[in-house]
């Protein structure tokens, strides 16, 4: 039978996934843009140290004018909502968030390699050590 033929689709994974793994990791996935967000306010209210161009520091303002009322109360709504937040609310959270799943997966990583299955089993073979070659 070939590989994709479904033989083995029945068996069950020879490891478990602790339920609380999948709990944190929930956790993370709504935590990490809550804390970019407070660090990207921090930063847009708090002064940052190096000067901020204009199109980061103007506010979001949705200016659209359609003749549907309830569409208009819609856009409305969003400015009133929206009524502080600038564009780099947006901007910085999106890189704070992008920072922050990257560090959780480089330490992820680090721990994987120390305390994870070791890279050869039993039945793998050694690598072969090359001998230098002296110039």
């Amino acid at each position: 039978m070939g590989y994709s033929s479904g033989s083995g689709r029945g068996q069950e994974r020879p490891w478990k996934i602790h339920p609380v793994w999948r709990g944190i990791g929930c956790a993370l996935l709504v935590l990490i843009p809550l804390m970019s967000w407070a660090g990207a306010d921090i930063l847009m209210k708090g002064g940052s140290p190096f000067p901020m161009p204009e199109e980061l520091v103007k506010p979001v303002f949705v200016d659209v004018s359609i003749p549907n009322a309830e569409a208009n109360m819609i856009i409305n709504f969003i400015n009133q909502t929206l009524r502080g937040v600038t564009m780099g609310h947006f901007f910085f959270t999106a890189v704070f968030v992008f920072l922050g799943f990257g560090v959780l997966s480089m330490v992820y990583a680090i721990f994987y390699r120390m305390m994870g299955p070791p890279r050869y089993s039993q039945f793998d073979a050694r690598p072969e050590k090359r001998r230098r070659r002296r110039i």
